[in-house]
């Protein structure tokens, strides 16, 4: 079990940044461990800007987690983002019907673009806690470890940054 990251954690820069935490309950220590392998690999492939292609990535994932995501096909993709623009603005984000799972493929974009460091998945002595060093406010947000430690089975207790 790897120990918590302090409270504040020094950057590249020698400056100092708070760390946030999601916490989750696991609900099967294979998935879990699937799950810590994943974030690991994104945390280097982050730290190194160096990201393998789009099937390195679906290597990871096993069929309830491939379920937990939306792999729309083109014609799927292209009607979606036709009804996206066709709905007023005000009503986009509330609209049911626009609701979407996650695409893989976005939530890996997330973890390259987004504003954090030091990102690492661990047991703690209450379940698993993704951890990470936001760099600026705001940093891209939680919401695709969220999607990611429910896809994988686990069920968020707590989010320190949302």
């Amino acid at each position: 079990m790897l120990p918590p990251l302090n409270a504040y954690s020094l950057d590249r820069q020698g400056l100092s940044w708070i760390v946030d935490t999601v916490t989750f309950e696991i609900a099967d220590a294979e998935r879990f461990q699937r799950l810590v392998e994943l974030v690991g690999a994104l945390a280097a492939a982050k730290a190194a800007d160096d990201f393998r292609d789009h099937a390195y990535w679906e290597s990871f994932l096993d069929d309830r987690s491939r379920a937990a995501f939306w792999w729309p096909t083109e014609a799927e993709a292209r009607e979606w983002q036709e009804r996206w623009f066709a709905t007023p603005v005000e009503k986009r984000w509330s609209d049911p019907s626009l609701r979407t799972l996650w695409m893989f493929g976005s939530l890996v974009d997330a973890v390259r673009h987004g504003e954090f460091e030091q990102l690492r998945c661990r047991r703690t002595s209450g379940g698993g806690a993704i951890e990470f060093v936001p760099t600026a406010s705001p940093f891209g947000g939680t919401d695709w470890m969220r999607a990611l430690i429910e896809a994988f089975g686990g069920e968020v207790t707590d989010d320190t940054a949302g």
